[in-house]
């Protein structure tokens, strides 16, 4: 059983002129050493005031720590006193972190909060701990080197990881949510070709298990149990969704920054210690990963945009292949521009006439694009048409969400489409036929992600077509988004039509994709339960 424990509770008091404790500011640090607990490093977001105030405060030993730590043998958790031994800014992480967290009042953006010079000065900047009666007193240096020497595997996307951490740390007791423990995988990670951040190229990533108030600052660990990465903060899509995915920096990139920052030079990578080669996923994990990366592009038609799954080509034509995407993602446009990662990471674009959308108020909300052939033949050679699965999905069945959601800034752009993990929560069918007409799913999608595809996991095969979350509002009030419980249009119920046509070539077939059922209309919202039902975000 793996044990974790390397997150505590941080308390930081500030002192008033007469000695009386004020401005506590509550948040979550990592135990530099597994062995020893006397040292914590700790995010300063947590800190309730700007970094250059706090420094001023602590130079005049006008702040004390109080360090929450749970015990190996599962006694009651103890709490000790802590002094403040260095504060360090990453500058690295820094210019890093500006190219994923928008300023304030933006364009629309896709990913975090706003990002003023105060925001990227927490979030770079780290406090280093110690325990008030440590026996061997070590210098920053040395206590860096030995927790970088204790790093996990190196992530990648799809990666499984576990956080843990504290959440509400200010407003519950503490040994109620202490280090609680939640799992998920990587869905996707940040590159760059910017020089100022080439060293954190893939250094931070973003992940899907649940992140709670508080947890900010938490251990990130990987499949093994070793530590390999601390939560930075939890992103979302707009204010009113609320927040379902981590921002977390991997642990050796972080250390690497900070020692590079105490040195007050900047060292070569060679004579740190080195990262881990790729051993974030086994090689069957990895092909999975792959595969439905390679099915799944983005679309784009106006204002507008979305993804799509290739499916099977056309025999016979000068049509590389199809792409089976929404109906609200290319809207009244005949054309579409599709975008994927080709080889050596490098966005390819090729053109989509639209051949078939369903009609406003009809299911399914579909719609099928023929890819035009291009010269240098690179659609074919890096994209992997999606194997549509034949029998009817069940409950339970484990799943990926895959789509092109949460778009980064582009001048450091995610690595491919976003991938979410989950399970087919309920078939929904017909009546008539008990043909499936929707699928739920637990896995979280966000705007973008329409026309996404869901495979299953275990034969990477292409589920279902991802349509929307669910949203629910009350009278007055703001809707509230959910979006692990997403929507999807099962593929089985429209691959007869989608294979006829490919044997036809008769766009006059696609008619079919139409569908006149009573039960699809209503569990999709569009009959008489239309005030009930789930919204599209996406």
């Amino acid at each position: 059983m793996m044990k974790f424990r390397r997150s505590v509770v941080v308390t930081c008091y500030r002192l008033s002129p007469v000695g009386n404790r004020v401005n506590a500011s509550i948040g979550s640090g990592i135990t530099l050493d597994p062995k020893d607990s006397s040292y914590v490093l700790a995010s300063a977001i947590f800190l309730k005031y700007p970094v250059e105030e706090f420094e001023a405060v602590a130079v005049n030993a006008r702040c004390r720590f109080r360090v929450l730590l749970e015990c190996e043998d599962d006694h009651e958790p103890v709490r000790e006193n802590f002094r403040l031994k260095s504060i360090l800014e990453s500058q690295t992480l820094k210019d890093a972190l500006s190219h994923v967290l928008p300023p304030r009042n933006p364009e629309p953006r896709y990913v975090g909060e706003p990002a003023d010079e105060q925001v990227l000065n927490s979030f770079s900047s780290f406090l280093i701990l110690e325990r008030m009666v440590v026996k061997n007193e070590k210098t920053v240096e040395e206590i860096l080197e030995v927790a970088l020497s204790d790093n996990g595997r190196d992530l990648h996307k799809g990666s499984e990881v576990y956080i843990e951490g504290t959440p509400f740390p200010s407003n519950s007791p503490s040994t109620v949510f202490l280090n609680s423990l939640s799992q998920g995988i990587v869905s996707n990670v940040f590159s760059t070709k910017n020089n100022k951040t080439k060293n954190w190229d893939r250094g931070l990533v973003l992940l899907d298990a649940r992140i709670l108030p508080g947890q900010e600052g938490s251990a990130v660990y990987d499949s093994s149990g070793k530590l390999a990465g601390m939560l930075l903060a939890r992103v979302n899509q707009s204010d009113v969704e609320g927040a379902h995915f981590g921002l977390a920096v991997l642990w050796p990139h972080l250390l690497r920054s900070l020692l590079r920052c105490q040195s007050h030079q900047s060292r070569e990578e060679s004579k740190l210690l080195p990262l881990e080669k790729f051993q974030g996923l086994d090689h069957e994990k990895r092909e999975v990963i792959w595969d439905v990366e390679g099915s799944t592009v983005m679309v784009s038609a106006g204002g507008s945009r979305g993804s799509g799954v290739i499916i099977e080509e056309s025999p016979g034509t000068a049509t590389p292949g199809f792409v089976l995407t929404c109906a609200h993602v290319v809207r009244n446009h005949e054309m579409a521009a599709v975008r994927w990662m080709g080889k050596n990471g490098k966005e390819e674009v090729s053109l989509g006439e639209v051949l078939y959308r369903s009609p406003a108020g009809i299911p399914f909300d579909i719609a099928l694009l023929a890819l035009r052939d291009d010269e240098d033949d690179s659609f074919r050679s890096r994209a992997i048409p999606a194997t549509i699965m034949q029998d009817p999905p069940h409950r339970g069945l484990e799943v990926l969400g895959v789509g092109y959601g949460i778009l980064g800034n582009p001048r450091m752009e995610l690595s491919g489409p976003m991938v979410t993990r989950g399970i087919v929560s309920k078939v929904v069918s017909s009546r008539s036929s008990l043909n499936p007409v929707l699928l739920q799913c637990s896995c979280a999608v966000y705007p973008g992600c329409s026309g996404g595809g869901v495979f299953s996991m275990e034969k990477r095969e292409l589920v279902g077509i991802i349509v929307c979350n669910t949203s629910m509002q009350a009278r007055h009030m703001n809707p509230i988004y959910y979006p692990n419980a997403s929507l999807a249009i099962p593929v089985i119920a429209i691959a007869p039509v989608i294979r006829r046509f490919n044997q036809s070539q008769d766009v006059k077939d696609l008619e079919y994709l139409t569908l006149n059922d009573t039960r699809a209309k209503e569990v999709w919202g569009l009959g008489e339960y239309e005030a009930l039902s789930p919204r599209s975000k996406l």
